[in-house]
């Protein structure tokens, strides 16, 4: 029994297509993964920028107290923040700075409620 060069070359071109068909296949997983992250925190980030803008809203409601304002906006602030620090590891920089825009209109919000 004689191994040949040729079969240890084969064998390792066989390991080799398959790594590289293994790297394609993660290298597609990875950016479909941060593609559902960047749709997640997008979403956040909107959902965020509605409970700031609703607290503002709900301060000038005749009967609502401001407490109820008050938590939506320290609410949508904690969901912003979040936001911004999930946004930090992917590569699109209009998610970031929708994160960071909606945590600043939470901040703002907080702002209007206590001075009222």
């Amino acid at each position: 029994m004689r191994i040949t060069a040729d079969s240890v070359d084969d064998g390792d071109n066989a390991t080799d297509e398959t790594n590289t068909e293994h790297d394609e296949d993660s290298e597609a997983s990875e950016e479909d993964a941060e593609a559902t992250s960047s749709k997640a925190v997008y979403q956040l980030s909107v959902v965020s920028m509605l409970l700031g803008i609703g607290a503002v809203v709900m301060c000038f409601i005749p009967g609502v107290p401001l407490t109820y304002a008050l938590f939506a906006a320290i609410g949508g602030a904690a969901l912003g923040l979040i936001d911004c620090l999930s946004a930090t590891v992917l590569r699109e920089p209009k998610v970031r700075l929708i994160a960071a825009g909606s945590t600043l209109i939470c901040a703002l919000a907080i702002i209007v409620v206590l001075v009222l």
